[in-house]
């Protein structure tokens, strides 16, 4: 039996009025039919919401450990069956959602709103706080939950919500989420769903811990996109000609290090961990969740890989410089693509 069809089953009208709507005639898309958090109603499970310690400790080697302090609130997203839906036809004059949104918060139109938006989370066409709505009940899962279920669901999320507030906390939350379950494969998932160039809005500092904690090495793609991290301005090979510079960089690399990659502990051991700064970190939107923002090592800000990738993509730089030179000498040199402009969100979450 569908979960729609057993939702109709036992979901009555609030109201006889006839401008009350009943949950029943909102469809739930598949995806997240599980993934959402009741408060009554034989899918009644917010007594899971309480059940995290009061912190846990996150190991990632060379000595250092994330602590996450747990507040045990209610979540945001908890739907009650018996809050009003107001019937519309047109949703186009909802008001918009506030910075922090609660399902109980909602207006009986905004949450007409909310179950339209359930049916289809993938729709960009919705404000994107209703996408944030029902992403809080997603990180809580992350924790607590159904996880490797909501993580395919936000990289999906990701994939069409292109926000930049949406981006940042959903990649932190998923790459936490690598760390913590010690799930590599995972983490390579989420790295390789990184095609588009909204998805990378996120802290280069916490994909280097990812990597570091999971052992996973720097590929000459990671090194090119986070070379302004490592000090490195001068950007104009690697965006005109972004191919021929991967292909120098990776000889480069096999030439130095004898490998096709470079892993982040070559540089940072357990002694540099000790003098690395920290820095506090937003990892969740959903503030029912963690105490404060979360501190993480710098590994950006050591001295050493900084240095070492610095000098390797300054190399680069100039053996490209000839290779470029060589290239239009013999007029082979194909012209370098032109940038497109993307259209930026007007608001953020």
């Amino acid at each position: 039996m569908s979960f729609l069809r057993t939702v109709s089953s036992f979901l009555k009208p609030v109201s006889a009025a006839n401008d009350i709507q009943p949950i029943s005639d909102f469809p739930i898309h598949p995806d997240i039919a599980d993934l959402l958090w009741f408060t009554d109603s034989p899918w009644k499970n917010d007594f899971d919401i309480t059940r995290l310690s009061s912190q846990q400790y996150i190991e990632i080697g060379g000595g250092i450990r994330i602590t996450l302090s747990f507040l045990n609130a209610e979540e945001p997203s908890l739907i009650s069956t018996k809050l009003p839906i107001m019937r519309m036809d047109s949703i186009e004059h909802v008001e918009r959602l506030p910075y922090f949104p609660t399902y109980r918060g909602l207006t009986p139109e905004q949450r007409n709103v909310y179950w339209r938006l359930l049916k289809n989370p993938y729709d960009t066409t919705f404000d994107i706080g209703f996408v944030f709505l029902l992403y809080y009940g997603l990180e809580r899962h992350l924790l607590n939950g159904n996880y490797e279920k909501a993580f395919s669901v936000v990289l999906k999320l990701r994939d069409v919500h292109p926000n930049k507030s949406f981006q940042s906390y959903s990649a932190n939350a998923l790459i936490l989420t690598c760390i913590s379950k010690q799930r590599p494969d995972l983490a390579y998932v989420f790295m390789d769903s990184l095609d588009k160039e909204h998805e990378f809005k996120f802290s280069d500092n916490l994909y280097l811990v990812c990597k570091y904690a999971l052992r996973i090495p720097l590929t000459p793609k990671d090194i090119m996109r986070m070379s302004k991290s490592f000090e490195f301005t001068n950007q104009n090979y690697i965006k005109k000609y972004s191919e021929d510079f991967e292909h120098m960089l990776l000889d480069n690399i096999q030439k130095l290090y004898g490998a096709d990659s470079i892993h982040v502990d070559q540089f940072i051991t357990v002694a540099e961990n000790r003098k690395l700064k920290q820095q506090s970190v937003p990892m969740f939107a959903n503030l029912s969740l963690i105490e404060k923002q979360i501190d993480i090592p710098i590994f950006v800000e050591s001295f050493k890989l900084k240095r070492s990738l610095y000098n390797l993509l300054e190399k680069t730089h100039e053996d490209v410089k000839v290779l470029i030179a060589q290239k239009r000498k013999e007029g082979t040199l194909e012209p370098a693509p032109k940038s497109e402009k993307k259209a930026t969100q007007v608001f953020d979450v």
